[in-house]
């Protein structure tokens, strides 16, 4: 896929494709309060395999700028934030009770469970950003006055990027 740059107009750099499904998705969630993304990307996206909408789906929801605008989207149409029908389906799912064969009612701890599962998923708290790590080994021969220096230098170094990065 070709790098698309970030724009006023397309600030989260996202291909026409990605755009169209993303509006298509939360149309169907406000429409019937399920999300087919795999279906959502079939209409747009010209396939040869079955599974291939599924794959491009997967490949789409990892991108953190295609998540977002998801988000955006889904706020825009009332369906997340504040008062949106996610918060009031929460509220109601938090409160699900069941009854039992006697009448009574009792708390219904797996609904409550399955809501928030459900919670998460949608605002990516199950696919956090991926972060790089590196690590470095070092074995050379120099005198142990010669490595405290260079030991220094780099802790210095490190002190500046970090003070970069903050």
């Amino acid at each position: 896929m070709p790098f698309i740059k970030k724009t006023l107009t397309n600030p989260h750099g996202l291909s026409t494709k990605q755009i169209l499904v993303i509006e298509d998705a939360t149309n169907q969630l406000a429409e019937t309060g399920k999300i087919n993304l795999p279906k959502a990307v079939a209409k747009f996206y010209t396939t040869n395999h079955p599974k291939a909408p599924t794959n491009i789906a997967s490949k789409n929801m990892a991108q953190v700028d295609f998540r977002q605008a998801m988000l955006e989207s889904m706020q825009k149409k009332g369906i997340v934030g504040k008062n949106g029908k996610v918060e009031q389906r929460l509220a109601e799912g938090l409160d699900a009770v069941a009854t039992t064969q006697a009448g009574d009612e009792v708390v219904d701890f797996s609904n409550r469970l399955r809501y928030a599962q459900e919670i998460n998923k949608i605002t990516g708290v199950y696919a956090p950003e991926k972060h790089q790590t590196e690590r470095l080994s070092l074995n050379v021969n120099i005198s142990e006055e010669e490595a405290n220096k260079r030991i220094g230098k780099y802790f210095k170094e490190l002190e500046i990027q970090e003070a970069i990065v903050e």
